[in-house]
């Protein structure tokens, strides 16, 4: 009986949701994620802000959902109509601004790299020639050669990826014995590569702005901004520009030399009247007593010794004398001599005026000895070589060295163009071929030349400029190979192989202990 009424009770209740409710809940179920939990939610957000608003796959990946399920609640998340209101004002806004930073974050990581990558690739050999001509970089905790390697591990590995320039570094054998750079930790890494690329960044924009100058680009848009040509241009035309200012300012500067050398000749001559006219008023008077060397012929004394440094005492002396006769004799004189200045022997060697002297030095005695200095260091010349260059001119219009040179052994001969670019780019080129075109070597040449042949006229005007560097090269060092062998005497044994006609039936040496050298 309980039970039959109960259950005319449960029929007699009224429902709680109508039909219209209830299909509007089966609604809002529907278009809402409630399977999305407070978890899912901070994950999204955190996750955004890390790789950016639109990268789903990474998201779903960090989130754990499908990325179907991400996008789908992004599109919700974005949506002003829905988004903004199913949150609080304060959490969106604060969600919203936190994925904005990380994308900010994430653009300027892009710039970085790209103005990283920019920069190498303007450099034939990023790793020896990579420099900064706009930015200054110094730091006295780093290197130059250290910063560039740094910069171009941070170009090949990417950006945050510290610990592999750390392992780079301890395998790097240009860095075997840097022990600064071996033990810094991973974060003074991170923090110098970064100043590093934000310094590439800047670079970047100073080299564009002056390319825009100089290479006219708002009229022609076609023409690349930023290529190697452009830049070489660039750095040739920079460079000439320094030379023509270092040069105006040094003939300002010799002119004001020579206005101040003037000056000071017109000086001492009035000085010089003024100690006669002193001298004169005292013979006069009678108050002169002539004692000793007289102070008013000192500063012509000083002066002869100056621009006779290699002559004897004596000679400087009767030279003084015959100047200056009756004023003091040839003793006092050459007391005088050795009391203002010092010679390094007897011999040999040259008179220094000592520092307390030099005062009394006219500007024609100082003008004389700047030039003697002068001639004399452009007549010396290394003991070995031949010529003072040792490098030429590259095809970037800076300096290139020669390669150090003893001359023992002879010089290795200058290549062509073509066997440089060869050389250069055989690697590169054996890379791009399959495994079993490698070891065929008609095929890696035939690839070679036709890598030559598509170069353009100015690449190859460049690989050329190699060539007549190489041909400088070999002219020093077989000038160099030939002053050697002059110089290296001859053996017996040589002398005796050179006068026979045939070289098998030369005496060969005696000596039971000496041992022949294998051949190669």
């Amino acid at each position: 009986v309980d039970a039959k009424s109960d259950g005319a009770e449960d029929e007699s209740l009224p429902e709680l949701l109508n039909e219209d409710k209830r299909r509007k809940k089966e609604e809002l179920l529907a278009g809402g994620f409630k399977s999305w939990k407070r978890p899912h939610y901070s994950a999204f957000v955190r996750a955004s802000a890390k790789f950016g608003r639109s990268s789903y796959e990474r998201i779903a990946a960090e989130v754990g959902k499908s990325q179907k399920a991400v996008e789908k609640y992004a599109l919700a998340f974005w949506n002003e109509e829905v988004g903004r209101a199913r949150f609080s004002e304060s959490e969106y806004e604060r969600s919203v601004k936190t994925i904005e930073r990380g994308e900010k974050k994430i653009d300027e990581i892009k710039n970085l790299t790209q103005a990283t990558k920019i920069l190498v690739s303007l450099f034939d050999n990023p790793w020896r020639e990579l420099r900064f001509c706009h930015v200054n970089t110094k730091d006295k905790m780093f290197t130059m050669e250290e910063d560039r390697h740094l910069l171009c591990w941070s170009y090949k590995y990417g950006y945050a990826n510290w610990d592999a320039i750390k392992m780079a570094i301890r395998r790097s054998p240009d860095f075997r014995f840097d022990y600064f750079l071996k033990s810094l930790s991973v974060e003074s890494i991170g923090r110098r590569c970064e100043q590093l690329m934000k310094a590439a960044e800047k670079e970047i924009e100073q080299i564009e702005k002056l390319l825009r100058e100089q290479v006219a680009t708002d009229e022609n848009e076609d023409t690349p901004l930023m290529s190697r040509r452009n830049y070489k241009n660039l750095m040739a035309s920079i460079t000439e520009k320094e030379a023509n200012e270092r040069d105006a300012e040094r003939r300002r500067l010799e002119e004001n030399v020579d206005e101040i050398e003037q000056q000071i000749l017109e000086m001492q001559e009035q000085l010089r009247g003024c100690e006669r006219f002193d001298a004169e008023s005292r013979r006069s008077t009678g108050s002169y007593v002539k004692s000793g060397f007289p102070d008013d012929l000192l500063p012509d004394l000083v002066n002869l010794i100056a621009q006779n440094p290699t002559r004897g005492i004596l000679g400087i002396a009767n030279e003084f004398q015959k100047l200056y006769p009756n004023e003091c004799g040839k003793k006092t004189v050459v007391t005088q001599i050795e009391k203002v200045a010092t010679k390094e022997s007897r011999s040999s060697g040259s008179w220094q005026v000592k520092n307390e002297y030099e005062r009394y030095l006219d500007a024609e005695t100082i003008r004389m000895i700047r030039k003697e200095k002068d001639d004399w260091s452009r007549s010396q010349k290394p003991r070995d070589s031949v010529d003072d260059d040792s490098g030429a001119i590259g095809p970037d219009g800076s300096f290139v060295p020669f390669p150090d040179y003893d001359g023992t052994e002879p010089p290795t001969e200058c290549k062509k163009a073509f066997t440089l670019f060869c050389k250069k780019k055989k690697r590169v080129v054996k890379a791009e071929l399959s495994e079993e075109d490698r070891r065929d070597k008609k095929k890696v040449h035939a690839a070679l030349k036709q890598s030559w042949l598509e170069l353009s006229a100015e690449h190859k005007d460049e690989w050329r400029t190699w060539e007549a560097w190489d041909e400088k090269r070999f002219a020093r060092e077989e000038a160099i190979f030939n002053k050697k062998s002059q110089k290296r005497p001859a053996s017996p044994t040589d002398m005796e192989i050179s006068d026979n006609d045939d070289p098998q039936q030369a005496p060969q040496p005696t000596n039971s202990s000496s041992i022949p050298k294998k051949r190669r």
